[in-house]
């Protein structure tokens, strides 16, 4: 999902003045058709971009685990140590609460050449969170001027028909091959479709 133009338009548009012109009226167009743009902030919720991963984040697992079949561990160690113990990336926490004491939903992510890239994202599913959580973190993204923002992300097309609702577009330029190992039956009878997982970058062994 592109941000701000300006970043991608300096490689074709060289002239500084006409570059700047030229993508101030992109992003404006870009605005005018973001979900998130029009969005009116909730009641009852706030942001949090905690420093470390608490016993907040556990409760939140034991009530989002229960939505798919197939998805890795997300305890708050397991998360201390996949992300704030990391050596190669400075990941960050976006933490959405619900009335000032319950996470709801979380996105990780880390920023790289203007680029701000999502390896984990959990949420209580219902018909309001998931759309708060990914619209106040959007916005939280323009506040920094990000340029754009995407997510690798395998499994329930509910979270894809989200990413799209949200302007993200697919843009297939890596591409991963996924090892299967077990019983042939209970792999094609609960594995095979992709509806009962939830697969992000953070959960590959990297």
């Amino acid at each position: 999902k592109v941000l701000k133009t300006e970043y991608k338009l300096n490689t074709y548009l060289p002239p500084v003045a006409l570059m700047k012109t030229f993508s101030k009226q992109m992003d404006f167009i870009i605005k005018l058709f973001s979900k998130e743009c029009w969005y009116r902030k909730s009641s009852g919720f706030l942001i949090e971009t905690p420093a470390s991963f608490d016993e907040r984040f556990d409760a939140l697992w034991a009530k989002a685990s229960k939505q798919f079949n197939v998805i890795g561990e997300r305890t708050s160690t397991f998360l201390n140590w996949r992300y704030r113990e990391s050596p190669l990336r400075d990941y960050k926490i976006f933490a959405l609460i619900k009335d000032n004491k319950e996470i709801v939903g979380y996105i990780v992510y880390y920023v790289e050449n203007n680029k701000c890239h999502i390896s984990d994202m959990l949420f209580v599913n219902n018909q309001k969170i998931p759309y708060v959580l990914i619209s106040e973190f959007i916005l939280y993204l323009r506040k920094m001027e990000i340029g754009s923002v995407s997510v690798h992300y395998l499994g329930n097309s509910a979270i894809e028909q989200l990413l799209k609702k949200f302007n993200f577009f697919w843009w297939k330029k890596e591409q991963c091959q996924l090892l299967l190992y077990g019983d042939r039956d209970y792999i094609e009878s609960n594995l095979i479709n992709k509806e009962s997982w939830c697969f992000f970058a953070g959960d590959n062994d990297v």
